[in-house]
């Protein structure tokens, strides 16, 4: 893993590497990150400066994202944001508080997570997963009538799928999936029970 970050990284010399960007012409800005054969993540300041005035972090991001590795942005006036899977951009102070938990899973996992440089254990995680699932089956529930019941159902048992990928949820998911598929299969379209079911998993979560 590589990033350009500062002093405060020689705990982490095992799995971090600063590297002298500030150097490298834009043109070779492609070929310099190439050579990074253990690549996996571009920790970035926004206020690191380049010898070439023609370099910005957002052609950083464009590159190392193009070569399909994680980018992170941060800086202290920056607000924490999931802007997907490969890229975040955050506070100066969220990150060197939650570096360690990264860092950490890191080791264990050989996993570059970003979201764990925006929380710093494994239960936040947890809830964040919980309230994108509620925030984004709650519109379809919203309209679900006879018509779009079955669309709904599927479109619920697929957001489970994407949104609750901690192995944490396993055994709660086959078990609301299971149900969904058997709901879908004899066209028993009750939403109530439905949500009352991924609350009730929810809740297990969210009160920990």
């Amino acid at each position: 893993m590589h990033s350009l970050l500062d002093e405060r990284i020689n705990d982490f010399n095992d799995v971090l590497c600063s590297n002298n960007l500030i150097y490298v012409e834009k043109e070779n800005l492609v070929s310099f990150f190439k050579s990074l054969t253990d690549l996996d993540v571009v920790i970035l300041h926004k206020s690191y400066v380049f010898s070439d005035k023609n370099i910005t972090p957002y052609i950083i991001k464009d590159i190392v994202k193009k070569l399909n590795k994680k980018f992170v942005l941060f800086s202290g006036g920056l607000e924490n944001a999931i802007i997907d899977d490969n890229e975040i951009v955050l506070n100066s102070g969220t990150l060197y508080k939650n570096l360690n938990f990264f860092i950490d899973n890191y080791r264990n996992n050989k996993d570059a997570n970003l979201v764990y440089l925006v929380f710093n254990n494994q239960n936040e995680y947890l809830k964040h997963q919980i309230k994108k699932l509620q925030n984004s089956i709650l519109p379809d529930f919203i309209k679900f009538n006879n018509e779009n019941a079955g669309v709904i159902f599927k479109k619920t048992r697929n957001k489970i799928e994407n949104y609750l990928i901690s192995s944490e949820f396993s055994d709660d998911k086959i078990k609301i999936i299971e149900y969904i598929n058997k709901k879908i299969e004899t066209k028993d379209f009750n939403h109530s029970i439905l949500f009352q079911q991924i609350q009730k998993m929810m809740s297990k979560y969210e009160n920990n």
